[in-house]
């Protein structure tokens, strides 16, 4: 099988959106189509690793949840990594940015979305939409996912920077509809 570009393999609790404070596995791939300059995130490859050589690194974790992310984790075929992952018994979360809806795999259990750009429509299998204050035109994208999305379990908004942090609380009391999100991680100090 071909090897997915790894950044890191680490277990922390997730630190944001509907899940924060639970423990899970995360596996960040390298690479994005995006180049947003607010990003914080390290994508860069640090080792390559087949599906089955992934899933033997996490297996001694005593964790039955994995979080693939990135940079962009639908810049390669995902698939066989999450087929390791389910025959394995993991409940699978993607993030995304949701550029590459049509390479999000079907049996994904979880599906965390955070449009970058203007009218990127909501993938399939989305529960989770993260939107973030405080990036180019933040308002009006935050505008596209005001009202209840089918199947959408939750929708918030984040700063991307503590001087975002009032602004985006503003407006999160101005729609009711979306829940303030925090980086849990950055405060309590984990990865």
């Amino acid at each position: 099988m071909k090897p997915y570009p790894i950044s890191e393999i680490f277990y922390s609790i997730q630190g944001e959106g509907y899940w924060a404070g639970m423990p899970v596995i995360f596996i960040r791939l390298s690479g994005c189509n995006l180049k947003c300059p607010f990003c914080d995130t390290d994508h860069t490859t640090k080792s390559k690793l087949t599906p089955k050589q992934i899933a033997t690194k996490i297996y001694p974790i005593r964790c039955d949840r994995v979080v693939i992310t990135g940079g962009e984790p639908t810049i390669h075929d995902l698939q066989p990594l999450v087929d390791i992952l389910k025959e394995h018994d993991y409940l699978v979360h993607l993030e995304t940015n949701g550029t590459y809806p049509e390479r999000i795999p079907w049996d994904v259990d979880w599906v965390a979305f955070s449009p970058k750009r203007l009218l990127t429509p909501v993938p399939n299998g989305t529960k989770e939409i993260k939107l973030l204050c405080g990036m180019d035109e933040w308002a009006t994208i935050a505008y596209d996912y005001l009202e209840p999305i089918p199947k959408v379990k939750w929708i918030g908004m984040q700063p991307i920077a503590p001087k975002w942090e009032k602004p985006c609380l503003k407006f999160c009391m101005e729609h009711p509809h979306l829940r303030y999100s925090m980086q849990l991680h950055k405060k309590l100090g984990v990865r």
